[in-house]
């Protein structure tokens, strides 16, 4: 329940406002009060959120929710930033803090606006989605196991076989523009197995699980069918997937698995942002063999000392 103010307050009418907006985006979904000390001065605004993560905004009520707080001192949005805490149910406290970090960059410009409902939506957008299944009832789950029946999606990370060992990943030297850094990782598989056994590989390095997004395309030749099994995987950052598949047609690579993981550093980059993934994988091709040099005009040798990720 909001309880109104009654006493002077710094930037007061640009707090109601966005109060206002807020409970009109988000409804019961936001909850605001306020902290008084005992003289009934205010002391802070505190709004707690429990919004979806933004891939599941189509799923029932019942699906795990992300909750935020967000609490503003009396100097906020004049000289001062909310300070939020997060809790995401399907994350590792240590992801949750390089998740709180990552806003606090998005956010380190901004002071003197209203940010929060920026601040919300940027959690939403850019925390890791939760690994889930959905049966045709449209109900959605955390994920505790998945059925064999479950397993025919490329992309699912849960599913390791312990007979599959995971290739040599080579991991190329990243690139940085305005705060966002963009590194790839290529390996050789032969089968849909071996890229699922690379990308959980990767994602068990603590770095990359809390990158933005972990960009994935792979494209593998079955000679028993003489054509290629391809796919690629978003991971929240829209289109690229599909771009970075169509590098790898484009130079002609054969079976090899690329991820192209970004972190993201607060500052959009546009259309820039496509051409850093591809450079990123590029370079990163060009590092394992698969390409030749460009300097050289031909292929280097891959090698193998130190290039696997590291846990």
């Amino acid at each position: 329940e909001y309880m109104g103010r009654h006493e002077p307050y710094a930037g007061m009418a640009a707090l109601d406002e966005e109060l206002e907006v807020i409970k009109s985006i988000y409804g019961d979904d936001a909850i605001v009060y306020t902290n008084k000390l005992d003289d009934e001065t205010v002391e802070s605004t505190i709004i707690e959120f429990d919004v979806l993560h933004a891939s599941l905004a189509d799923f029932s009520a019942d699906t795990p929710k992300i909750h935020i707080t967000a609490n503003l001192l009396p100097t906020y949005p004049a000289s001062t930033l909310p300070s939020f805490s997060i809790f995401v149910p399907w994350l590792e406290k240590r992801c949750m803090a390089a998740l709180r970090d990552q806003l606090g960059s998005f956010l380190s410009d901004r002071v003197g606006s209203s940010v929060v409902f920026d601040a919300v939506e940027w959690i939403r957008e850019n925390c890791p989605p939760p690994p889930i299944t959905s049966d045709h009832s449209g109900k959605v789950e955390l994920e505790s196991g998945v059925s064999e029946e479950e397993s025919e999606k490329p992309f699912d990370y849960a599913h390791k076989d312990p007979s599959v060992q995971c290739p040599v990943i080579t991991s190329g030297s990243p690139l940085q523009d305005r705060k966002s850094v963009f590194q790839a990782h290529v390996a050789t598989v032969h089968s849909e197995e071996e890229a699922n056994v690379v990308i959980q590989t990767l994602k068990m390095n603590k770095k990359i699980a809390v990158a933005t997004h972990n960009i994935v395309a792979y494209r593998i030749f079955v000679p028993s069918r003489n054509s290629y099994l391809q796919d690629c995987d978003d991971d929240g950052e829209s289109a690229a997937g599909g771009r970075l598949l169509h590098l790898l047609q484009i130079v002609d690579v054969k079976d090899v698995v690329v991820v192209v993981s970004r972190w993201y550093g607060g500052i959009q980059l546009g259309a820039d942002r496509f051409k850093h993934i591809n450079n990123a994988a590029r370079n990163a091709l060009e590092q394992a063999g698969f390409i030749p040099n460009k300097s050289t005009g031909t292929h280097t040798a891959t090698n193998t000392s130190n290039k696997k990720a590291k846990s």
